[in-house]
C-alpha cells in the first residue's frame, strides 16, 4: 500500500518544527518516498553523543507522537538516545506538548514539504512569514 503523501508530509513537518523548536539547524528533510520502508525523512546538524542528545532525542519522539505510538523506526533511534522506558515516555509527552503548541507552524512546513525538499534557509523564511518559490 503506497503512504499518502500528505500524511508523509506532516509527519516530517512535526520532526522538523520540534527539532528547530529545540534549537537544532535543519540540513535537509524530504517527504517523497525513496522506498516502501522510507517513506521521507529529517536531516539535523547535530552530535547524538553530545550536546545535541536531548533535542535530537525530542526530535524523534516527535515521531512517535505524531503518529500516536506509532513509528517503530523513530521509536527505535529514540531509544537509542534515552536511559530507559520513562526518559522515553517523557520525551514522547514534552514532544506531543510542542506538536500541540505548534499545529499551525506543522501544517505549513508540511504543505511546503509537498512540493519540494526544504533545507534550513527554507525554514527560516517560512517562519519570517515568507512564501517559498
Amino acid at each position: 500500500m503506497k503512504a499518502d503523501p500528505r500524511s508523509v508530509a506532516r509527519h516530517e513537518a512535526a520532526h522538523i518544527v520540534v527539532g528547530v523548536t529545540c534549537g537544532l539547524r535543519l540540513r535537509r528533510a524530504t517527504a517523497v518516498p525513496e522506498s516502501d520502508k522510507i517513506l521521507g525523512w529529517t536531516w539535523f546538524h547535530g552530535d547524538p553523543e553530545g550536546p545535541h542528545r536531548e533535542a535530537l532525542a525530542l526530535m524523534f519522539a516527535a515521531g512517535v507522537a505524531w503518529e500516536r505510538g506509532g513509528s517503530p523506526a523513530d521509536r527505535a533511534l529514540l531509544r537509542e538516545l534515552v536511559s530507559g522506558r520513562h526518559a522515553e515516555r517523557a520525551m514522547i509527552r514534552a514532544a506531543d506538548a510542542i506538536i500541540g503548541d505548534r499545529y499551525v507552524a506543522i501544517k505549513r512546513v508540511a504543505e511546503a514539504l509537498l512540493h519540494r525538499d526544504l533545507t534550513g534557509a527554507d525554514i527560516n523564511a517560512l517562519a519570517r512569514g515568507d512564501r517559498l518559490d
